[in-house]
């Protein structure tokens, strides 16, 4: 019984302690609307979205192309494809 007190103890304070983390992204890099919809499918360049939402968080390497996900203070998160040439092929949002 004690034992399971503890570990009820132990991962309630664990999981108090993420929820509370701060990521540490500058407001100015927040992930809204007004930003997104400023993404032109074929036209906006890497260097724009890294200068409108700062560094990604993680870089993947997919058949689609290079993937980059972003995410912000509130925990909205942006996931971009982008092509050969450094284009945005594709987009997903998610507040």
């Amino acid at each position: 019984m004690k034992r399971n007190l503890l570990l009820i103890i132990v991962l309630t304070m664990a999981f108090g302690a993420c929820s509370t983390a701060s990521l540490h992204v500058p407001s100015e890099h927040a992930i809204t609307s007004e930003r997104t919809d400023k993404i032109v499918i074929g036209k906006t360049t890497k260097k724009e979205l890294v200068t409108m939402f700062g560094k990604p968080e993680t870089r993947i390497a997919s058949e689609d192309g290079l993937v980059y996900f972003f995410k912000d203070d509130s925990l909205a998160s942006l996931w971009v494809v982008f092509d050969e040439d450094w284009l945005v092929k594709e987009i997903e949002v998610s507040d």
